[in-house]
Parts: structure tokens; sequence; C-alpha cells
């Protein structure tokens, strides 16, 4: 199961006319927006799976599993987007 973020601030996105804007206002969390605005500070890219647990903390309540989660984007590594993929246990896909 893939799951992308929505943009923060969805109207700033849209509208920002450089690439650091765009993943600026596509970030929901504070210390990664402030990296991406900032080239002295630094933080790994494994980082983002702090926001993939949201979603996942949501999925393993509703099928009482634990799911695997990789990172595929996120805008911390310069992607356009974060986005996340959730690994079905075979007991849920049937």
């Amino acid at each position: 199961m893939y799951k992308a973020k929505f943009p923060f601030k969805i109207i700033e996105h849209l509208e920002a006319t450089d690439d650091i804007a765009r993943r600026y206002h596509y970030c929901h969390c504070g210390w990664v927006k402030e990296t991406i605005r900032n080239d002295d500070l630094e933080i790994n890219g494994d980082f983002c799976y702090c926001g993939a647990g949201w979603s996942k903390q949501l999925w393993d309540t509703i099928l009482g599993v634990s799911l695997e989660t990789e990172l595929l984007e996120t805008v911390l590594n310069k992607d356009e987007r974060c986005l996340f993929v959730f690994t079905l246990p075979d007991e849920v896909v049937k």
C-alpha cells in the first residue's frame, strides 16, 4: 500500500516558484523544514520515518498487525513529495 503525504501548506506549495519553497511548504515537520531552508543544517533522510509512523500507527491499529514500512521519497532528500510503502501481510490480503 503506497501513501504520499499531502502538502502541509497547499496554496503556498502550489504557488512556489522554486524547489526549496515547494519542498518547504510540502513538509509537516518543523525540523525538516528548517533543514530544507538552511544548507548549514543536515538531517539524514531516514529521519522522515517519523512521518511514516503516523500512518503506520493508524493502519497497524485498524488491521491489527504491524506493517513493514519503507521510505521511498522524502523532500528532505530533494524529492518532490514524501512517499511511503506499507507491506500488507498475507493474512490481511486474504
